[in-house]
């Protein structure tokens, strides 16, 4: 039996997005007031014997590295199991 997991990812709209720096990770420190919409995206993870895929209804996104949730999948992966 295959296990999958399904979440709920909401949109929302950057009000204000101040940068304030950039941390030693390499990312931005970043002060943000957001609206929350009642729009979302449904994201399923669902193992597959062997390396990463990511399918998407739109051509349009990138199903490779350069995709933040192919990205984020990588590291989800690479966690220890509990």
């Amino acid at each position: 039996m295959t296990r999958s997991l399904t979440l709920s990812s909401p949109a929302k709209v950057n009000l204000r997005l101040e940068v304030l720096g950039r941390r030693a990770d390499g990312y931005h420190e970043l002060q943000m007031v957001n609206l929350p919409l009642e729009l979302a995206d449904t994201v399923e993870l669902t193992p597959i014997d062997v390396g990463m895929e990511l399918t998407c209804d739109d051509p349009a996104v990138p199903s490779d590295e350069s995709n933040l949730a192919f990205r984020a999948a990588l590291a989800l992966r690479d966690l220890p199991s509990r």
